[in-house]
């Protein structure tokens, strides 16, 4: 057959299909763009020879593998970025700095507090010192010559005259001058005061007059413990149980010391019981000098105390007559007061181990001779003797507006007393 000859059902290619370029690059390119990438790639395995398809399949698994060695080193590289950023000792340093830096911030404001209390304590006795000496200079018949107490006396029982004969004796031996009962509770607390001052002039021992350091707390806890407790704190946990808007535990337990350490150096008023009270309940000059109701006494505010003693039996006007009388004043003064305790209410009292209790049994040390099995959180009390925690609430200031200054109030307390 020639060459002219077409077989059957063949088409003759046009002139467009059959251009040819010298070169034959740009018919390549063409043809790609006609037939897609696949078509291509399908006609180029097709001439592969068997042994260049198989060396192109091996190409393509070691391309792969080198592809998934790539992908699975950078996973673990990123790891490992991670785990050392969070695990470095730069961060780990931080926050040990920032654990440190707090824990010094809360020894700093435990220090500022101890502090406080200390200079509260210095400022009073230097300025009852500064006013002894005059009343001595004054005194024509004070001794010349002035002996330095030891540590024996601190602990010697003052002698019926001591309180003329030393001069010193006027830091805790001058009694605050009350007037005769103005309402139930004055007349309980002084029938009581007068009671265990009899024991103590008939040469009673301490222990068994004014009992223990430290208050019965239990019975706050559980009222039958009241039986057991020394009478000056049975008296005392009685008449808390009459205010019954003082409800939270750490108020109850703060008012109690207070009125306890209170009680105590005014039965026997020795150097020992009138530096363990806190400054801010140490009686003030009007306390000593003007005759006034017993319960202003136990009243934790000294300016209140100063002002409400001065302005007793007066013709001031306005409050000053309600702010004196008691049935007007315990019910905004109970249903406001607060420790501003900042944890919980349980802390504010610890268990007495068993070995404790045994120790503490029968010695004067010990809080009821053993029987109270709870006692005061140390760190309870530095807050309670800390006078800066001590408030009112904004109705007691509109109750006595006159009162104003003599307290902090707090002014987020509206109503009556809760724990928020």
């Amino acid at each position: 057959m020639g060459t002219d000859s077409v077989s059957d059902g063949a088409e003759l290619p046009t002139a467009a299909d059959t251009v040819i370029h010298d070169d034959g690059v740009q018919q390549g390119r063409k043809r790609k763009r006609a037939y897609g990438t696949t078509t291509s790639m399908e006609r180029g395995v097709a001439r592969l020879t068997p042994e260049q398809l198989a060396k192109k399949r091996e190409n393509d698994r070691e391309a792969q593998r080198n592809n998934r060695r790539r992908t699975k080193a950078q996973i673990e590289m990123l790891q490992c970025q991670i785990a050392e950023l969070t695990s470095q000792d730069t961060y780990q340093d931080f926050l040990a700095m920032k654990r440190a830096k707090e824990a010094v911030e809360r020894e700093n404001a435990d220090i500022k507090s101890r502090l406080s209390v200390m200079m509260g304590d210095i400022q009073r006795i230097i300025g009852t010192y500064s006013y002894s000496s005059v009343e001595r200079r004054r005194d024509t018949d004070a001794v010349g010559s002035e002996e330095r107490p030891g540590l024996g006396f601190l602990l010697r029982r003052p002698s019926q005259g001591g309180a003329a004969d030393d001069p010193a004796a006027s830091l805790h031996a001058r009694p605050v001058s009350n007037c005769g009962p103005t309402c139930p509770l004055d007349s309980l607390l002084l029938d009581f005061l007068s009671e265990r001052r009899r024991r103590w002039a008939d040469g009673m021992p301490a222990r068994d007059v004014v009992g223990p350091e430290y208050p019965c707390v239990s019975s706050l806890v559980r009222a039958s413990e009241g039986a057991r407790s020394h009478p000056v704190s049975r008296v005392l946990t009685d008449i808390l149980s009459t205010f019954p808007d003082i409800s939270t535990l750490p108020e109850r337990v703060a008012v109690l010391y207070v009125m306890f350490l209170v009680v105590r150096w005014q039965i026997a008023p020795t150097r020992d019981s009138y530096l363990r009270l806190p400054w801010w309940m140490r009686p003030g000059p009007a306390q000593l000098a003007h005759p006034h109701p017993a319960w202003i006494d136990h009243l934790p505010f000294p300016a209140m105390r100063d002002m409400l003693v001065r302005t007793y039996g007066g013709d001031a006007g306005g409050d000053a007559g309600s702010m004196h009388r008691f049935d007007d004043f315990f019910v905004p003064f109970t249903t406001t007061i607060r420790l501003n305790w900042p944890y919980e209410e349980t802390d504010t009292l610890l268990q007495r181990s068993a070995s404790s209790r045994d120790r503490d049994d029968g010695s004067e040390g010990g809080a009821e001779g053993g029987a109270d099995d709870l006692v005061i959180n140390p760190v309870f009390e530095t807050h309670l003797r800390d006078h800066e925690n001590w408030s009112l609430g904004e109705p007691f200031i509109r109750a006595f507006p006159s009162l104003l200054g003599t307290c902090k109030i707090d002014y987020s307390l509206k109503g009556a007393k809760g724990r928020g």
